[in-house]
């Protein structure tokens, strides 16, 4: 869920919005070969541009896999 109550830490603005990286822009979990992995969703002060924050759609993608022991 959005947060319209965040401050941009550069232009102390409150008028934030969202956008996501469009593409091959998909971040990728460290060591699982065939993930699909998770489109990244950045916030953006909408007056100077400054990406606030950013952060994984699907972060249960990032869950380490548990090894197998014999």
């Amino acid at each position: 869920m959005f947060d319209h109550s965040r401050i941009c830490p550069k232009c102390n603005s409150t008028e934030l919005g969202e956008g996501v990286f469009s593409g091959h822009a998909t971040l990728m979990p460290k060591g699982k070969i065939f993930s699909m992995g998770s489109s990244v969703i950045a916030t953006v002060c909408t007056r100077c541009g400054y990406i606030v924050e950013l952060k994984a759609k699907d972060p249960a993608k990032f869950i380490p896999q548990k090894k197998n022991r014999l």
